[in-house]
């Protein structure tokens, strides 16, 4: 059995992008062998964007088992069965709060998760109680809390950093939605600083890592904390030029830092432009891209320049030689209509003598 979780992440890549259609072209491939079984779960609002991939969106189709909501019995049993298992118990009216907080909310279960966690921390004894799911300021607000604790307690390097760190682990969707993205840890731990950040953010639960890649703990996170949807709404040029230069670096490296890959043109320019007006935190392999990608730029247009040198170089001999040609086109043709003038002439004398002596 093969499990996809969160599907609508590979819907937040760049459309055109190759890793994209790679990733759903492995998965229609997979089904196709019959070998297993795959289990897809995607957000129902997302399954609009599947008809870009027409033969998975099919595969879906044809499977498509639409799960509802949580219910409120569901909830219940979500916060009452691990308290039990913990032996923790829970204040009358805890329960019934909490439900009525993230009931026929989207990320339900990532919030209770966050609040309960922050519950918890405030429990008097062995219970759970109303006070301290109070004190954490309810479900969103706990979120929004703890990450604004965070980075309150940073300093301005540390703080221009998460900011950058955030950015990588959340992009807009097409319609503008925040979806948090996987990304490489060795993409975003460049030094001792990024690595030290990214463990207190795991200590705080605030993103998660297995050790090869990171990621934000919860969804919710992007939706509950004002200050990085702020972020988000900054810049959504800046933020796509940010996501695609972070993929190409990526790619560019793993193949050994061919000049196939490095960027040209018009991309090379947003991207030089962006950089050196938001001023980001860029890992080496980002950096070393476009320093990389700029001096390509120049030894080719070094070389165009050339060329162009050369070819108005191989002009003005033309123009010379041309030119040449004519002037003797010209004498040429001034000395043939001498000779034919000198040739008339002595025809026209040749005849006057020949009429002379026949008057004789």
């Amino acid at each position: 059995m093969l499990v996809v979780d969160q599907c609508e992440e590979a819907l937040a890549l760049d459309p055109d992008s190759a890793e994209r259609a790679e990733f759903f072209d492995q998965l229609v491939a997979f089904r196709a062998r019959g070998r297993g079984v795959l289990v897809i779960a995607l957000r129902a609002d997302r399954l609009g964007e599947l008809s870009t991939h027409p033969e998975f969106a099919r595969l879906v189709e044809r499977g498509l088992y639409l799960l509802g909501a949580m219910t409120e019995p569901d909830l219940r049993r979500a916060i009452e069965g691990p308290a039990a298992q913990a032996g923790l118990r829970l204040e009358p009216g805890l329960v019934d709060l909490l439900v009525r907080e993230v009931e026929g909310e989207p990320a339900a279960l990532p919030l209770l998760s966050h609040v309960l966690r922050q519950t918890w921390k405030r429990r008097e004894g062995q219970t759970l109680t109303v006070a301290g799911y109070a004190a954490t300021g309810g479900i969103r607000e706990a979120i929004s809390q703890s990450a604004e604790s965070v980075f309150r307690d940073l300093t301005a390097d540390q703080q221009a950093i998460l900011r950058d760190l955030m950015l990588r682990l959340v992009a807009p969707d097409d319609v503008g939605e925040p979806v948090r993205q996987r990304v490489p840890r060795r993409s975003v731990a460049s030094d001792e600083g990024h690595s030290l950040l990214i463990e207190r953010l795991v200590t705080a639960r605030l993103i998660s890592t297995d050790g090869e890649t990171v990621e934000i703990a919860h969804e919710a996170l992007a939706m509950a904390w004002p200050r990085l949807r702020s972020w988000l709404d900054d810049d959504v040029d800046g933020l796509r030029i940010m996501r695609h230069l972070s993929v190409s670096a990526t790619s560019w490296d793993d193949l050994g830092r061919p000049d196939s890959e490095l960027y040209r043109g018009v991309r090379m320019a947003r991207a030089v432009e962006w950089r050196d007006r938001s001023n980001p935190s860029l890992p080496p392999a980002e950096q070393e891209f476009l320093v990389a990608s700029a001096d390509l730029a120049a030894v080719e247009q070094r070389a165009t320049e050339e060329q162009v040198r050369t070819e108005r170089r191989s002009n003005q001999r033309l123009r010379c030689g041309l030119a040449a040609v004519a002037v003797l086109l010209a004498v040429s043709t001034v000395a043939g209509a001498l000779a034919k003038s000198a040739a008339d002439r002595a025809d026209q004398q040749a005849l006057a003598a020949d009429g002379r002596r026949l008057g004789a």
